[in-house]
């Protein structure tokens, strides 16, 4: 799908209450690949008002890291477990 980013958003929350809503929200977008950690395809304009949504959530210490990762470095990526991070969706509701 042209347009689409993908991105791996990385957060850091102290508040347990703020921390839950912060996944919340990035569960209606992406996939969640540890704790903090998010995979996430979307066009640079929604990844920004994502990220800005996110900030809602912030206090003076706290803060979210949107990575955007290119096509060619997924392909080469590794975990232990061997998976792969996830594929562009066939279909993306914006």
């Amino acid at each position: 799908m042209p347009g689409l980013d993908f991105y791996l958003v990385c957060y850091d929350i102290g508040d347990d209450k703020l921390r839950s809503r912060a996944a919340r929200l990035l569960k209606t977008v992406g996939r969640r690949v540890q704790d903090s950690v998010f995979e996430v395809y979307a066009p640079r304009r929604m990844a920004l008002s994502l990220l800005e949504r996110l900030s809602a959530y912030l206090g003076e210490e706290d803060e979210v890291a949107f990575y955007r990762i290119c096509k060619s470095c997924r392909r080469s990526s590794n975990t232990s477990s061997g998976r792969a991070p996830e594929e562009l969706p066939s279909y993306l509701i914006i």
